[in-house]
């Protein structure tokens, strides 16, 4: 493990516009694949395997549309931790910029982003701007990532 840490948010905009390339071409190739079996299902009518050609497609679909807006909402999620380390380099950079006989530590308070991953319902989350409307990409049902001591790689 290096003893450096280096973010460039720029490997992170385009990191996010390789997620947003997949889930532009997972929409049209998952709707292609659903209605593909939902016409094979339709050709076999009578059949039993028209019954389960319907299942598949019923159960699919969300189980498609969920990869491709989680791959949405990852994509939106980088551009935010791009904005967050470019904030932070700029706070950091000014209290040395404007450092006199006494320390600082970044006295500015970071713009509030409400990321794709924050549950807009939950009132309790952290940097979530009540008066803010759901953004089209934003996932409804996902909560706020956790991480543990565990999960990191510095203990």
């Amino acid at each position: 493990m290096s003893s450096k840490t280096s973010v460039d948010p720029g490997e992170l905009r385009a990191a996010a516009h390789a997620e947003d390339s997949i889930s532009d071409d997972m929409r049209g190739r998952s709707d292609k694949a659903i209605g593909a079996t939902k016409d094979a299902a339709a050709a076999l009518k009578g059949w039993t395997l028209s019954q389960a050609l319907e299942m598949t497609a019923a159960t699919w679909k969300p189980s498609l549309d969920g990869m491709r807006s989680r791959a949405s909402t990852a994509a939106a999620n980088l551009r935010t931790c791009a904005a967050g380390h470019e904030w932070n380099d700029a706070a950091a950079s000014q209290d040395f910029e404007n450092a006199d006989a006494r320390t600082q530590s970044a006295p500015a308070v970071m713009p509030a982003v409400a990321p794709a991953f924050v549950n807009r319902d939950n009132t309790s989350d952290p940097g979530r701007d009540p008066r803010a409307a759901r953004t089209p990409g934003e996932m409804r049902n996902a909560g706020p990532m956790h991480a543990t001591t565990s999960d990191s790689p510095f203990g």
